[in-house]
């Protein structure tokens, strides 16, 4: 096909033509350009030819994509300092928008734990474990004495291991050895007696990884999974890696040879290769018709983890239908704030903010107006305090129903967010240099991307 440049002074019409074209069968390769002014009769001309063009293509072509929600929805992406951000629908591309820089590798940050996941699936596809309730003792023998010997692959998965850590990561980027940083930590409680998010507990996947199939986990995923989907913009950092950096100030690429891949974060991948991930999730774990990871395995990544927090799966995150589950902040989440002897003030405030709220950020945002959060510096300075102080639950309650998709999340508001029924993949990155604050993290990203579909 024939390559076309076509001249746009508005996203929006430029959105509308790629898209139009992605869903019908005469598909160009389309060149856009905004121009920083422009004629306006050359302008208006160029609308009309563009409108009416696309009036034509919308002919015979699915018209299910709500134009007007993309359109807001990369409006909201530059507006919060997105690095990038891409999405798909169905097999077709609809945004692939770096916003005005080139693409580049980012930190997938804690969204590297659902990468993980699916190396732990292929290990069970590929039968080099049985279950993912193997205790950890089989790898490492020398938890078969004592409490840590009722440890499973499940409990590091589902954050209930039991291992001390702590909320933040400190400890363990000083460490030069991940894997062996969780072998020595501490068991704090049963393991599956309590959830708790834990960075360290994680990393020993990498271990589990690497002891069962003979190889590094990164090398893993690469033969097995990333090479087949025709990925190769990433890096993934070892824990040798970031100690000499840490300790020199020099990034020395030999060291990533060296060490472990690290399981709780530093995936370093562009948005459009992260896409690939969910794409291969929403095709069932098929590559061509090959059935790389047993599509039984990924059903489970649409299943609550524990019996603790309903939105924890297994290193995935799970969305509910929007419609019909709802958060609460009541009398009982208010009885355990009030046991953390919080000032005064914060805690009449509180009190104020009593209710029901349909999505989670409506109770972020409700709780961000008040005057003695602000003056904590926001929502974030607040959960860090209750940190501090041995809170670690969510100070609202999740009153769920159906689950409608799910997420990898990370620091910052890194997501790929896949909705199987609507058929949608998406991605959004933000470089951490841009990062200026709770706003960024564009917590409304998984509600603005279901509304992508009608």
């Amino acid at each position: 096909m024939g390559h076309f440049t076509i001249i746009c002074d508005e996203r929006r019409l430029s959105l509308i033509i790629n898209w139009i074209f992605s869903r019908c069968e005469f598909r160009p390769n389309i060149t856009l350009y905004q121009p920083v002014a422009m004629n306006s009769i050359v302008a208006l001309f160029a609308k009309v030819i563009l409108i009416t063009v696309c009036s034509i293509a919308l002919l015979g072509c699915d018209s299910k994509v709500n134009l007007t929600a993309v359109a807001a929805l990369q409006k909201r992406a530059k507006d919060t300092n997105t690095s990038g951000l891409v999405v798909y629908i169905g097999d077709s591309l609809i945004v692939n928008d770096s916003f005005g820089s080139k693409p580049r590798l980012q930190d997938a940050m804690s969204a590297t734990k659902s990468v993980v996941n699916l190396a732990i699936g292929k290990l069970l596809t590929d039968s080099l474990i049985r279950s993912i309730d193997e205790p950890v003792s089989l790898y490492y023998p020398e938890w078969k004495q004592g409490n840590k010997k009722e440890i499973t692959i499940r409990h590091l998965m589902n954050h209930t291991s039991g291992l001390q850590s702590d909320r933040m990561t400190n400890e363990i980027y000083k460490s030069p050895d991940f894997v062996q940083l969780a072998l020595s930590a501490q068991l704090n409680d049963p393991p599956g007696s309590k959830f708790f998010y834990n960075n360290k507990a994680t990393n020993l996947l990498a271990g589990i990884v690497q002891k069962a199939s003979g190889i590094r986990m990164d090398h893993y995923l690469k033969a097995k999974l990333f090479d087949p989907l025709g990925m190769k913009d990433y890096l993934w950092l070892t824990d040798s890696f970031l100690h000499h950096y840490n300790s020199t100030g020099i990034q020395d690429t030999a060291y990533l040879r060296q060490g472990n891949p690290i399981a709780m974060a530093e995936l370093l991948i562009t948005p459009l290769e992260f896409a690939k991930l969910g794409l291969f999730i929403l095709n069932k774990g098929k590559i061509a018709d090959q059935q790389v990871i047993d599509e039984a395995w990924l059903e489970e990544l649409f299943k609550a983890g524990q019996d603790f927090d309903p939105t924890c799966g297994l290193l995935w995150w799970l969305i509910y239908d929007p419609e019909t589950s709802f958060v609460s902040f009541r009398e009982e989440q208010l009885e355990k704030l009030e046991q953390l002897k919080l000032d005064e003030w914060i805690f009449i405030e509180l009190k104020s903010i009593k209710g029901d709220y349909k999505r989670p950020i409506d109770f972020s945002n409700r709780l961000d107006s008040l005057p003695s959060i602000q003056a904590m510096g926001g929502r974030m300075p607040f959960r860090l305090k209750l940190f501090e102080m041995g809170f670690y639950e969510n100070i609202y309650e999740w009153h769920t129903t159906k689950v409608i998709g799910i997420s990898a999340k990370g620091t910052y508001g890194q997501y790929l967010t896949i909705y199987p029924d609507k058929g949608i993949v998406a991605v959004r990155m933000i470089d951490p240099e841009n990062y200026s604050g709770a706003e960024d993290d564009f917590a409304e990203f998984e509600y603005m991307v279901y509304d992508l579909v009608k």
